[in-house]
């Protein structure tokens, strides 16, 4: 009976897998094939990933809602069974099926997003928040703003990231302390999301110049592009009192090429109206 039952068990995880191996063949296959082989991929790839995600191993359906993910909108009427696996109690499963939702882009899934972003996990709050960046949906600002308060780091950080991608203001000041996270993707995102701002992000250009001499030359860099989308002619003159004052070579380095950026952007700005104005 033993044997029975080990053999089963073994016949049904072979068969998991090879389904599952299937389905994700079928996911890459969408790229490279015909328009009507690639449909005909994308239909039998949902069908089986929809089918294990409602009826396969708890342990295994992170992988299936993954897969519906990549499947994108052709997945939406996997959209109930994702939105269902939110209130599972395994957090990976709730944090893949948030990334897929934002991934199918069905509408429907906004008002559980929304509410997902008070989720236990902050995993979870985070794949929910940038789902729903996704969207440009402006229902979720008022979350996304109390999520700047958040006791996590990365639930502060990308709670910020969704408020910079709608254009909401109230992302700048996380965005500013972000600047010095510890982690250097963090700062490098933090100075990249200020720059789309533009001048409404003035307030940051201490902090941008302060990054200049960052260690890590990705957050320079974009510290450097960021202060050129910000500044204006005033920007320039802190930027020679920096260069005069500061002993940092990478400071100065950059504080330079910023003037050249901003001067080149107002002579752009210049031509620009003089065209308009012929």
């Amino acid at each position: 009976m033993r044997k029975l039952v080990f053999i089963l068990l073994l016949c049904f995880g072979i068969f998991t897998g090879i389904t599952y191996y299937y389905a994700h063949t079928l996911s890459n296959n969408r790229h490279t094939s015909s328009l009507s082989r690639a449909q005909n991929d994308i239909k039998r790839g949902v069908y089986i990933s929809t089918f294990w995600l409602k009826y396969g191993r708890a342990s295994s359906k992170y992988y299936y809602a993954d897969l519906l993910g990549e499947f994108g909108y052709y997945s939406k009427k996997a959209v109930p069974i994702l939105i269902k696996t939110l209130k599972s109690k395994d957090a990976k499963l709730r944090r893949t099926s948030a990334r897929a939702l934002g991934k199918i882009g069905d509408t429907s899934a906004i008002p559980v997003l929304i509410a997902t972003l008070n989720d236990s996990d902050e995993k979870v709050r985070y794949s929910a928040a940038i789902a729903l960046v996704k969207f440009g949906n402006t229902c979720a600002i008022p979350v996304l703003v109390a999520n700047l308060n958040d006791n996590n780091e990365k639930v502060r950080h990308s709670a910020a990231i969704a408020l910079a991608k709608l254009g909401n203001t109230y992302a700048i000041p996380i965005l500013i302390t972000n600047l010095e996270a510890k982690d250097g993707m963090a700062r490098g995102y933090a100075a990249h999301y200020l720059s789309k701002f533009g001048s409404n992000a003035k307030v940051a250009i201490p902090a941008l110049i302060k990054a200049f001499s960052d260690e890590d030359t990705l957050v320079r860099n974009t510290a450097e592009h960021a202060v050129q989308k910000i500044g204006d002619k005033s920007t320039i003159k802190t930027l020679k009192h920096v260069i005069r004052n500061s002993s940092d070579k990478n400071t100065i380095f950059y504080a330079k090429l910023a003037i050249k950026g901003i001067e080149y952007e107002n002579r752009k700005k210049k031509n620009i109206k003089g065209i308009l104005l012929r």
